[in-house]
C-alpha cells in the first residue's frame, strides 16, 4: 500500500526525465524484433530453401493460432494478480522473444520437413505467444503505472517517436 501512494506522489510532482526512454525501450524492442521479422519470408525462401507458398501458409496457419492465443492470452492477464501487479511479469516475455527470433534466423539443416516444422515452431512462438503477451500487457501495464492520463498521453507520443524513429534506423 505504502508503494503504491509513493509511486503516486512521484508521478504527480512530475514524471523523471528517465521515465519516458526507459518506458519506450520495451516499445522499442518490439518494433525492431517487427523489423527483422520482415525479413523471415525472405529468409526461408532464399536461405533455408523453402517453396513460398509452403512458407506462406506457414505463416497463415500461424496466424490462424494466434487469434485462439489473443484470447488466452487476455483471460491470463485479466486473472493474474502478482507482488509483481497485473501486467509486469509478462514484460519478461521480451527475453523469451529476442532468444526465438535468434534462433529463427539460426536454423540448423534438419532437411525440408524438419525446417518447416522448426519454422512454424519458432514463427508462432515469436508471433502468438511472445508477442502476444508483450501486446495484451503493455495497456494494463501503462494503466497502472501512471494515475494521471496527461501523463498517460505524454509517455505514449513521446515513445510513439522514439518507436518511430529506431524502427527507422533498423530497418
Amino acid at each position: 500500500m505504502e508503494k503504491t501512494v509513493k509511486n503516486e506522489n512521484i508521478m504527480k510532482k512530475g514524471m523523471p526525465l528517465w521515465y519516458i526512454p526507459a518506458w519506450a525501450s520495451r516499445s522499442i524492442s518490439v518494433a525492431v524484433s517487427v523489423v527483422i521479422l520482415m525479413q523471415a519470408t525472405f529468409y526461408s525462401t532464399e536461405v533455408l530453401g523453402l517453396n513460398a507458398g509452403l512458407v506462406g501458409m506457414i505463416i497463415l496457419v500461424s496466424k490462424l493460432f494466434d487469434g485462439f492465443t489473443d484470447l488466452i492470452v487476455g483471460f491470463i492477464i485479466d486473472r493474474t494478480n502478482t507482488k509483481l501487479g497485473k501486467a509486469r511479469p509478462y514484460e519478461l516475455f521480451i527475453i523469451p522473444l529476442w532468444i526465438c527470433i535468434f534462433l529463427f534466423f539460426s536454423t540448423p539443416d534438419f532437411g525440408i520437413t524438419g525446417k518447416v516444422i522448426y519454422v512454424f515452431v519458432l514463427y508462432t512462438l515469436i508471433n502468438s505467444i511472445c508477442a502476444t503477451f508483450l501486446y495484451g500487457s503493455e495497456t494494463v501495464y501503462l494503466g497502472r503505472a501512471v494515475v494521471e492520463e496527461d501523463k498517460r498521453g505524454k509517455i505514449l507520443a513521446v515513445s510513439g517517436l522514439l518507436v518511430m524513429l529506431f524502427s527507422a534506423i533498423a530497418s
